[in-house]
């Protein structure tokens, strides 16, 4: 609650069916914690808010395959809920170790989605061009 949303319930002394909650920043709400007729308190999260006009595109690629990639490098992708459409992005950021379960590795790479097309949790395929040795 804003401080003047404060004083104005303090003003009136009497309890307030609905409030509505200012974010403390801007974006899109992806996860609603609360629904109508919680009762919440101090520190309790009610949602999430993120800025989508960035997002990650998570790849795992099998060792051999990741050890060609360098940050910074390109990557093309069509997302699954966008088909014919092709978003490119660079290459953040590279684990330095291999997942014991899967046996691949993560490779972070970001896009820009100024438009909002790109959404999270969806599914992607990737191309990274690299160069033969």
């Amino acid at each position: 609650m804003t401080q003047s949303q404060i004083d104005l319930l303090a003003k009136s002394g009497k309890p307030m069916s609905r409030i509505r909650i200012k974010s403390p920043q801007s974006g899109t709400v992806i996860e609603k914690s609360a629904v109508d007729g919680d009762y919440v308190k101090t520190g309790d999260n009610l949602y999430r808010v993120a800025d989508l006009s960035s997002v990650w595109l998570m790849l795992d690629l099998f060792p051999d395959d990741a050890s060609a990639v360098r940050f910074g490098q390109q990557v093309e992708a069509e997302i699954q809920s966008v088909p014919g459409e092709v978003f490119t992005g660079r290459v953040a950021f590279i684990a330095p170790t291999v997942n014991a379960e899967t046996r691949t590795v993560r490779v972070r790479v970001e896009i820009m989605n100024f438009d909002g097309k790109l959404r999270p949790g969806d599914y992607a395929t990737a191309r990274v061009t690299v160069p033969v040795v």
